[in-house]
């Protein structure tokens, strides 16, 4: 889910496979979430910028933050 609302709203990366959850979620509301199970459901995007993307992920006790940051040399 955090990295789906990360990534949603970048130009050029197009979001190819996404799942709500089957139950209501705390953090999220409906249709901004993203559910991932092993086996059945898949988050995917393809990143159709011109540069690679670096994915930077931190946590804390209470927040997760992912940053999405073009690579270029």
């Amino acid at each position: 889910t955090t990295v789906y609302n990360a990534v949603k709203d970048i130009p050029g990366i197009t979001v190819t496979e996404r799942h709500d959850h089957s139950n209501k979620v705390p953090y999220a509301k409906k249709g901004n979430d993203a559910a991932v199970a092993h086996g059945s459901y898949d988050f995917k995007f393809i990143n159709h910028t011109e540069h690679d993307i670096v994915i930077h992920a931190e946590n804390s006790k209470s927040r997760i933050t992912i940053t999405i940051n073009h690579l270029i040399e």
